[in-house]
């Protein structure tokens, strides 16, 4: 079992799970908490420059992962 992002930062969570983990014997990845970020305020400065330059997207609009920054769609 893995525990990542932005959640895996919780101490809480990081503890319930791992002690859970333990007594079922199921292995639990966590990673270091410096790594357990949330990105929430990179995508909004992105999509606010965005709609700054009057880029808007309609209710259609879907996540594409491997798209990288500067790509026009």
């Amino acid at each position: 079992m893995a525990l990542v992002g932005g959640v895996a930062a919780n101490q809480y969570l990081r503890s319930r799970l791992l002690k859970l983990a333990e007594e079922r014997s199921i292995e639990m990845i966590v990673p270091p908490l410096e790594l357990c970020t949330d990105n929430a305020a990179m995508i909004a400065s992105r999509a606010y420059y965005q709609w700054i330059e009057g880029r808007v997207a309609d209710f259609r609009l879907n996540a594409i992962p491997s798209w990288t920054l500067g790509v026009k769609g």
